[in-house]
């Protein structure tokens, strides 16, 4: 987040019902409000679970702002 230029703001994630005391919760809220991240689907992020390759590639993507 911090080579985007995206500084995680010391506002509680809502978005997710599991990263509310998870260490990095302000840099998922950042990069959910950009258009990183989206979740699970469920209404979870699941914060301590590998990345595939896929979801990986997905964030590049949007990072560079070509995601959907």
């Amino acid at each position: 987040m911090y080579t985007l230029g995206l500084q995680g703001v010391k506002v509680e994630p809502t978005e997710f019902t599991d990263v509310s005391d998870h260490w990095a919760r302000y840099n998922i809220k950042a990069a959910y409000d950009n258009k990183i991240i989206n979740g699970m689907g469920d209404g979870t992020f699941a914060p301590d679970a590998n990345v595939t390759y896929d979801q990986a590639l997905k964030m590049v993507v949007c990072m560079l702002g070509k995601g959907d």
